[in-house]
């Protein structure tokens, strides 16, 4: 079991770098999704790292505001950032 959970974090990690990594190299101001995106990945790993998400991440992200906002606010500054 810790085996996993390390791995979970390592996954975590890579997934922010590479994200960054992307978000300089594609739009320059793509970068500003970043901090965004490491908020979203903390808080679901906060929350799935807890005995509240049963391991269904759909229940986890619908049930947590934090997380529906968040996704929603990166899915809008994407867009305008994308096509301005």
């Amino acid at each position: 079991m810790q085996f996993l959970n390390g791995m979970t974090f390592v996954c975590a990690g890579l997934s922010i770098a590479f994200y960054a990594l992307w978000a300089m190299t594609s739009v320059h101001l793509m970068v500003y999704t970043v901090p965004i995106v490491i908020f979203i990945i903390c808080k679901y790993l906060l929350i799935a790292g807890g005995n509240g998400s049963y391991g269904d991440p759909t229940s986890t992200i619908v049930g947590d505001k934090s997380l529906i906002t968040a996704l929603s606010i990166l899915v809008l500054l994407s867009a305008i950032l994308l096509y301005l």
